[in-house]
């Protein structure tokens, strides 16, 4: 599992190298739009050999799973 949250009030921007994790496929769980009535989520499949780009809104976070 890798996760990241943004504590501030502003939106973030983050890369993460995820080569250490070496030879794996994840799904990445972020939060959809930015509805504050109902979560919405997106979900998406990765791969250890990428770069993975992710805007966090604020207060707003992150998972990943691999297997």
């Amino acid at each position: 599992y890798i996760a990241g949250i943004n504590g501030e009030n502003s939106v973030r921007q983050l890369t993460m190298d995820l080569s250490f994790i070496k030879n794996k496929k994840g799904e990445l769980i972020t939060s959809g739009k930015d509805d504050k009535q109902e979560p919405s989520f997106n979900l998406g499949t990765v791969s250890s050999s990428e770069k993975v780009s992710i805007t966090l809104n604020a207060h707003d976070g992150f998972v990943a799973v691999f297997k």
